[in-house]
């Protein structure tokens, strides 16, 4: 099995004059092995972590975070917002700088059985519901994001389950007719 390897960039170091924005440069500082993909993976997105005894009430569906060390709003939300976030679903959090891959779009098999590209994340932090039977993304956010807004897409969803578990009446002649 091939080993894929992350470059871990450490600074862009500007070389050239203050009016030629043209001359960055970059220099690798180390290459550390990333994990190996999965080609044709069924799975799009890994499921939370185990976290300790207070997991929240299991609503079918869990929310990954993705975001950075470095990024100020990513560690702010998690200060503040996270906590009433962890109460509502289950979190698991990708840093970015460890999981690059998620930068990129990718096509993964989707839960139909047929292949589909599922979009990079763009920025950070960003939200992505993901649907515990299949673990597949049902739903996206970018920047931080309130609980309220979560919840209300995870009722939506149920609803949605709801509905296209009932089956379809067929039409029956009225009576007497």
């Amino acid at each position: 099995m091939k080993t894929q390897f992350a470059a871990v960039w450490l600074a862009a170091a500007l070389t050239a004059a203050a009016d030629d924005l043209d001359g960055w440069q970059f220099r690798v500082i180390s290459i550390i092995p990333a994990e190996p993909v999965q080609q044709g993976a069924a799975m799009a997105v890994s499921e939370p972590s185990k976290s300790a005894a207070t997991e929240p009430v299991d609503s079918g569906f869990y929310v990954v975070m993705f975001s950075a060390q470095w990024c100020g709003p990513c560690q702010a939300y998690k200060r503040s917002t996270l906590p009433q976030l962890r109460e509502l679903v289950s979190v698991t959090e990708t840093d970015m700088d460890r999981e690059p891959t998620y930068w990129r779009a990718r096509t993964v098999r989707g839960p139909d059985g047929r292949n589909q590209t599922l979009p990079g994340v763009q920025s950070i932090p960003s939200f992505w519901l993901v649907r515990k039977s299949d673990r597949w993304p049902v739903a996206r956010w970018t920047g931080p994001t309130a609980p309220a807004t979560i919840s209300a897409e995870i009722q939506r969803q149920k609803q949605r389950q709801a509905a296209e578990a009932q089956p379809v009446a067929a039409a029956a002649p009225a009576p007497g007719s």
